[in-house]
């Protein structure tokens, strides 16, 4: 393969970048995804870029990306095959004169430098191991990046810890920024009528399950056996997103379960809800945090997630795993408007501040260093020579 980089940055030239919108297309609430989507059109306003990204499958969540620098590609279906997906990457990457990939989830191509997003180390920290194909290439992409962004200094800590032989100056923070568009308040008559749909009282706790969060069970598990203290009458609970059957019939009639997609009126949930109950240990980019905040919704969230390092007092704080303190947050949210006025107060005036400037300037640097590597084929011939043998029995 060329080393097309070092030529392009010695001469001057912009750095040619490759985004995989993999999981704009997979995951499209992920925060995977959502970095995808706000950073792309940013990194082609960088003049010392040129951007090209994969559009799996004509996406129309790329509506800020120009049609022109779009590249049509396979989406990723149940039956992929990740050597094979390499196998095409690198074929666009060649044919292209690409310089670094960027990509996420399940990237990889064969010669060419990768950037991969880190979302989250969530399975890693529980032990889990990669039973599905698609975690056995989450694993392989990290390996084989030669670069990692990750959305919180928490996610760094963990990816530096599960790879120990990585150099840490590799493994960069970018934090994430508001979305314009996405961060708005909806109308009272929308939220009555979304609560009307929806049979839900004047006061419901939202909750989120997978995707929107890395696992289903602790978020809504830990906020049952809150609610379950409050001694003041039930809350309804509204919980957005997939949860393990067994988790649902352990909630009982109080707990509404609506799944994610188009149809729902995701701005309406936030904005209606008396508080987002978000008591995870891990979080990842802490999404959800901004996206309550944004709306008008207050938060209720743990010390041990990437929330307190990114929003610090326009969040109520409640120590992870503990069932009374959450009630506790929640009981005063309920009977002082005071306090609940002045964290949507706090929480707006916080993400208003938020942008996404210094994670582009700390990625473009990231894709300028990546450029400049030392090339090291005897790596690249003998991952080429794997991925080609595991394509041909899969």
């Amino acid at each position: 393969m060329p080393v097309m980089s070092a030529k392009r940055t010695h001469t001057g030239a912009p750095v040619r970048v490759l985004v995989d919108a993999v999981a704009v297309a997979a995951l499209p609430e992920s925060g995977a995804a959502r970095y995808c989507q706000a950073l792309s059109p940013r990194l082609m306003a960088a003049r010392s870029l040129d951007v090209l990204v994969l559009d799996r499958g004509g996406l129309s969540d790329l509506a800020a990306v120009p049609a022109a620098t779009r590249i049509p590609f396979p989406m990723v279906q149940s039956s992929w095959s990740g050597p094979v997906d390499s196998a095409l990457i690198q074929r666009v990457c060649d044919h292209y004169d690409i310089d670094v990939v960027l990509g996420s989830l399940w990237t990889t191509p064969l010669k060419t430098p990768l950037i991969s997003i880190v979302q989250d180390m969530v399975a890693q920290l529980r032990d889990l191991a990669p039973m599905h194909p698609c975690d056995v290439e989450k694993d392989l992409a990290l390996t084989y990046a030669a670069r990692l962004l990750c959305p919180s200094e928490q996610t760094r800590d963990d990816v530096v810890s599960f790879y120990p032989e990585r150099p840490p100056e590799t493994v960069r923070v970018g934090h994430a920024g508001r979305e314009e568009g996405r961060f708005e308040p909806v109308s009272q008559n929308r939220v009555e009528a979304f609560r009307q749909t929806q049979g839900l009282g004047d006061d419901y706790v939202l909750c989120l399950g997978a995707p929107c969060v890395p696992d289903p069970r602790e978020s809504l598990a830990t906020t049952l056996a809150a609610i379950g203290q409050i001694d003041f009458g039930p809350l309804d609970i509204l919980c957005i997103g997939q949860v393990p059957e067994a988790l649902r019939e352990e909630a009982g009639v109080r707990v509404t379960f609506l799944d994610p997609g188009p149809g729902l009126d995701l701005a309406a949930a936030y904005s209606g809800a008396m508080a987002l109950s978000f008591p995870v240990a891990r979080a990842g980019a802490g999404l959800p945090v901004l996206d309550a905040m944004a709306r008008g919704c207050p938060v209720i969230t743990t010390t041990a997630g990437a929330s307190d390092e990114i929003v610090k007092e326009a969040v109520e704080m409640v120590p992870a795993d503990d069932p009374g303190a959450l009630t506790a947050a929640l009981s005063r949210l309920a009977s002082e408007p005071c306090h609940r006025k002045g964290l949507i107060h706090r929480g707006k005036a916080w993400v208003r501040e938020q942008d996404w400037h210094q994670t582009v300037e700390i990625l473009i640097d990231m894709i300028h260093e990546t450029a400049t590597d030392p090339h090291d084929p005897e790596f690249h011939d003998e991952w080429t020579r794997l991925r080609t043998l595991q394509s041909r029995f899969l």
